[in-house]
């Protein structure tokens, strides 16, 4: 959009406003304890990103430079390194400003190129060229492209780090869709809900799982179911609005006369959309944060029930621990409620515990539930976004989306004529015999008779004629061997025995892609992609 003389002023004065709340953002961080980044850096790609965007504008009419700068405002509360935030600043400008891969590696860090690449969607210009995809309609021509896009995203060597950068442009996205066309709105959620969600939460990305659900149960559910659910929670937390503060009075006397528990030092869910102070949305007690109406539907689903109190965990309130050792967590936590909790009238239920949390519900004398989430220092970040190190999504091949948001098992192929093969982190749960033999061979899917299977003992197995042979729709489960019935073997020419009928002994979108490209290849033409 050309400047013009009358909106130069105004112009200038939302880019005053956009250089402002980004050094607020940089205050911020540096409010954190332990919290570093490269100030340089970041400056380096807030000036590249306000150039490149310069004076184009949303849907909402308030400047594009706006929606980087929200994202790294999103992901510097979850405490995110530095690629990370100078990608969520550089994070459309390889889509939308023709800024191209090789500038944004000869600028910044191979890292942040690479993020930035991994959240780039796939546009249409990349395949009109191809036949097939010219005979599409609008709406699966979106879906083709955004399976591309959400497969170069899975397959990123920076995987995580690009998640949440994705995440974060999402929820942003989300928060300003009212100024988007129904059908527009309509598809993005739809996304949303079947790819990003999911993604979150087996990511263990606990935070961005909360709060697309909630965004998209916004716009997408009964506005009136909606409006009821938040309706519900602010009436809760006003009636028992004295026992709250009764609760964190009790909680604050007692962290200040012990030194097991404290309060984190950052809380992204600690910012809600109720109540405003300094223009920010934020919850007034520091690590406490009411239900969303996301996670209160969720408890009104399990049957927990949402008119009354009782069930209900009214608020979470996230203690830090300074033990290390999740199995003393607990052990301290009595220690600490005889003390000091259960002389106030309140006693308490464990709830269970992972890798991150000790989850413990805390009921006051007026019979409110608190949920207090007991987390070791060092996974303070991992409660929110996932260990670092966790197990990535995985896909066979790029195809397969629906493959890498389901859990995965270990399964091993055992043949005559090479060493048994640990699959690992490919094998969607639910996944048949035939499943399988589409990850391990094509050639040997088509010719498989039947399957042999035992377990893994943990040195090794092996298999004879007179093994049960299973049916090839037989579901695997965790450990596995499984050994083949096929005339196949490397150099053979053998008949596929492929019928119609292995649709149905099939779990996988992989072995169904598969199935579909065998038949377009052998059927005539004019039945092709029927």
């Amino acid at each position: 959009m050309k400047k013009t003389a009358d909106a130069l002023p105004a112009y200038e004065s939302e880019i005053k406003e956009c250089d402002d709340l980004f050094n607020c953002i940089l205050r911020y961080i540096k409010k954190q304890e332990g919290y570093d980044v490269d100030d340089p850096l970041l400056r380096k790609a807030y000036e590249t990103a306000k150039r490149l965007h310069g004076d184009v504008r949303r849907h909402s009419g308030v400047l594009y430079l706006r929606h980087p700068l929200a994202v790294m405002e999103s992901l510097s509360r979850l405490n995110c390194k530095t690629s990370i935030l100078a990608a969520a600043l550089l994070h459309d400008t390889m889509e939308d400003c023709a800024y191209t891969y090789e500038q944004l590696r000869s600028s910044f860090k191979d890292e942040i190129a690479e993020i930035v690449y991994a959240v780039t969607a796939i546009k249409e210009l990349e395949k009109e060229a191809e036949a097939r995809y010219a005979c599409l309609s609008e709406e699966e021509k979106h879906d083709i492209l955004d399976q591309l896009t959400d497969a170069k995203l899975i397959q990123s060597g920076y995987q995580r780090e690009a998640f949440l950068v994705r995440f974060a442009d999402r929820e942003h996205n989300l928060s300003t869709i009212d100024a988007c066309k129904p059908e527009k709105r309509r598809l993005k959620i739809e996304q949303t809900r079947a790819f990003l969600i999911p993604a979150a939460r087996l990511l263990g990305m606990r935070y961005y799982e909360v709060s697309l659900n909630d965004y998209c149960m916004k716009f997408v559910d009964d506005p009136s179911e909606y409006e009821t659910l938040l309706g519900q929670r602010n009436d809760l937390i006003s009636v028992s609005g004295h026992a709250f503060s009764e609760m964190e009075s009790v909680l604050q006397r007692s962290i200040q006369q012990q030194t097991y528990f404290s309060y984190p030092p950052f809380n992204p869910f600690s910012r809600l959309r109720g109540g405003k102070k300094g223009g920010q949305d934020i919850l007034q007690v520091e690590g406490r944060r009411a239900l969303k109406p996301y996670e209160l539907k969720k408890q009104c689903d399990l049957g927990a029930g949402y008119v009354s109190r009782q069930g209900v965990c009214l608020s979470e309130i996230i203690l830090i621990c300074d033990e290390q050792d999740p199995g003393k967590i607990f052990p301290r936590f009595i220690a600490f409620f005889e003390k000091y909790l259960k002389p106030c009238q309140m006693f308490f239920e464990y709830v269970g515990e992972d890798d991150c949390a000790v989850r413990v519900k805390v009921t006051d004398q007026y019979e409110n539930n608190y949920l207090l989430v007991l987390v070791p220092a060092a996974k303070l970040e991992a409660y929110f976004i996932g260990d670092p190190n966790g197990a990535p999504l995985t896909m066979v091949d790029e195809k397969s989306i629906a493959d890498a948001l389901r859990p995965k098992i270990t399964v091993y192929a055992y043949s005559a004529y090479k060493p048994i093969r640990k699959f690992e982190g490919v094998v969607p749960q639910g996944a048949t015999a035939l499943d399988f033999a589409f990850i391990v061979s094509r050639p040997l899917a088509y010719t498989i008779k039947r399957a042999r299977i035992k377990k893994w003992n943990g040195t090794g197995v092996s298999f004879s004629d007179s093994d049960y042979g299973y049916h090839i729709k037989t579901i695997l489960e965790d450990g596995d061997v499984v050994y083949f019935d096929t005339e196949y073997f490397p150099g053979r020419e053998v008949a596929p025995r492929v019928k119609i009928k292995w649709f149905n002994y099939i779990n996988t979108e992989n072995a169904r892609n598969k199935l579909v490209e065998y038949f377009d290849s052998v059927l005539p033409e004019e039945y092709r992609g029927e």
